[in-house]
């Protein structure tokens, strides 16, 4: 007779499905949840499928902006990205944009990009990241 506590290692349908997940696949990977507020200044080029933007600060010190955004890498293994700012004036108009940098991080690593606005005009802006296994968004291939 089986004790009433062996009840607590029979499998669910959501272990069950990760387990199903991890066999027909290699693995899976869930999107991560991201604040309305950082969704607003992060451009991906493609979806980022191993490196995740996370907080954003921002700062106005002297008239000029000053941004320190987060990149995660959630996995175990060397992470590349390229990044770049757009700096917009108070019409949303693009002032200037950066070149792009790039930045490796290691596996689970987290850090910082630092950066302060190129002039007083500049009242807000974007981050643009490349990631070179970012995926190809569908719709570029829809015309």
């Amino acid at each position: 007779m089986m004790p009433h506590c062996s009840r607590r290692y029979q499998p669910n349908g959501a272990i069950l499905l990760g387990l199903l997940c991890i066999v027909l696949t290699g693995g899976c990977q869930s999107l991560p949840q991201r604040s309305p507020d950082v969704a607003s200044k992060v451009e991906e080029m493609g979806l980022m499928l191993d490196l995740q933007p996370g907080e954003i600060r921002v700062e106005r010190r002297n008239h000029l902006l000053y941004i320190q955004a987060e990149v995660i890498n959630p996995t175990l293994d060397d992470q590349s990205l390229s990044y770049r700012f757009r700096w917009l004036d108070a019409s949303g108009l693009v002032l200037e944009e950066e070149a792009w940098k790039p930045l490796l991080l290691h596996g689970k690593q987290r850090q910082f990009i630092k950066t302060v606005a190129p002039t007083p005009q500049a009242v807000d802006f974007r981050i643009e990241m490349h990631a070179p296994n970012n995926s190809t968004p569908t719709e570029w291939f829809a015309h």
